[in-house]
């Protein structure tokens, strides 16, 4: 290039040299300088309004916020110390001393079969509670009292039917391996049960 032959030559020196900064140009916002506010002072009645409720004057009442619900303001656990818990529909009052013959199956965790067996030996028969539910799909079932399921519920019957029942799964698996004497023998052992603590 041109600079490089030119130091060749032996004219201009070997370093560059420094360029000089350029002068900041001047900015007029920062120039301007801020001016002081005047100091104002307040009107003779404002200054006078405090010494004047001193001396039994009194200043206008102030408007009264609104409020919101108190429901708002509490969080849950207040609110649930407060009004309690909300109760859904049938666990409370008439309808919940009901069960229905499915509810009651479930609540035993045993067969319609047994159930009806067990109903008969205790002597416990389905009741029409007082308040019928106004569904059609619930109007035509079978209730039974809480206080009767209960009573089922401690029966040592119930222990008797469920060995039954399993004794009764080694039976079926024998037979359905096609394990005739095996079946048999089995069933000819089959758990007997008493009823002489009903009687």
């Amino acid at each position: 290039s041109a600079w490089a032959r030119a130091q060749g030559c032996g004219i201009l020196p070997r370093r560059r040299p420094k360029l000089q900064p350029r002068p900041p140009t001047p900015n007029p916002q920062r120039q301007r300088q801020r001016q002081p506010r005047p100091l104002t002072l307040a009107p003779p009645s404002a200054m006078t309004t405090h010494n004047n409720s001193q001396h039994g004057e009194r200043r206008k009442p102030k408007k009264k916020a609104m409020k919101a619900k108190v429901t708002f303001q509490m969080n849950s656990t207040r609110r649930l110390s407060r009004m309690g818990k909300r109760v859904k529909k049938g666990h409370k009052g008439i309808a919940a001393n009901y069960l229905s013959r499915g509810q009651t199956l479930k609540k035993l965790q045993i067969t319609l079969k047994d159930f009806r067996r067990l109903c008969i030996l205790k002597g416990v028969y389905p009741r029409d509670p007082k308040k019928r539910p106004e569904k059609k799909s619930r109007a035509d079932k079978v209730y039974y009292h809480l206080k009767d399921v209960v009573f089922l519920a401690h029966e040592p019957l119930l222990e008797k039917f469920r060995e039954f029942k399993a004794f009764m799964k080694k039976v079926r698996r024998a037979a359905g391996r096609r394990e005739t004497e095996d079946a048999r023998r089995l069933y000819a052992q089959r758990p007997d049960y008493a009823v002489d603590q009903l009687v």
